[in-house]
């Protein structure tokens, strides 16, 4: 079974003694009546410093990554903000041009029903009149052809009084 190591990115460099296998040495070391190494406390202190100084320094640079970042973000916000506030005046002005347009076009598709109106209006009424005149036509060529045939009876008429005004004349 493989012994579990930490990350030496995230914790740094593991001296051989805190590893499982550096343990083990230093426990046969001790078994074995070996000296153990003095440890260097001013020295441990000092690296402790410095790793906490290292620290310091990568969150101070994620920190004005962290700034850096924030700042690009609101600078991006607010562009698009603006770009958006840009894009709602283009479809306001669209939408108000669009409605004026259908309110133009309402009010001349009212006119042109209003004159076609006026127009199917005189035509009936054209129509109607030429109705009458046709119907008044036709009574008057009927009148004209009863007045004809009366002319022509009356001619006859005339023509037979005249034979008979001549007949009379002879005798």
């Amino acid at each position: 079974m493989k012994a579990k190591e930490l990350n030496p990115e995230l914790f740094g460099e593991i001296a051989p003694a805190e590893t499982a296998a550096g343990k083990s040495q230093l426990f046969e070391n001790m078994k074995l009546g070996a000296p153990l190494e003095p440890l260097d406390f001013d020295e441990e202190v000092q690296l402790t410093k410095n790793e906490l100084s290292h620290f310091r320094q990568e969150i101070q640079h994620l920190k004005s990554d962290y700034q850096e970042t924030s700042q690009n973000t609101k600078l991006r916000l607010d562009r698009l903000q603006i770009s958006l506030n840009r894009l709602e005046q283009t479809q306001n002005s669209f939408v108000q041009e669009m409605g004026e347009k259908i309110h133009h076009f309402s009010a001349r598709f009212g006119e042109q029903k209003k004159y076609d109106q006026k127009v199917q209006e005189l035509i009936d009424r054209h129509s109607s009149l030429l109705k009458g005149y046709e119907m008044r036509m036709s009574q008057t060529q009927k009148i004209l052809a009863q007045k004809e045939s009366e002319l022509v009876e009356a001619h006859a008429l005339l023509n037979d009084v005249k034979m008979e005004l001549a007949r009379l004349k002879r005798m």
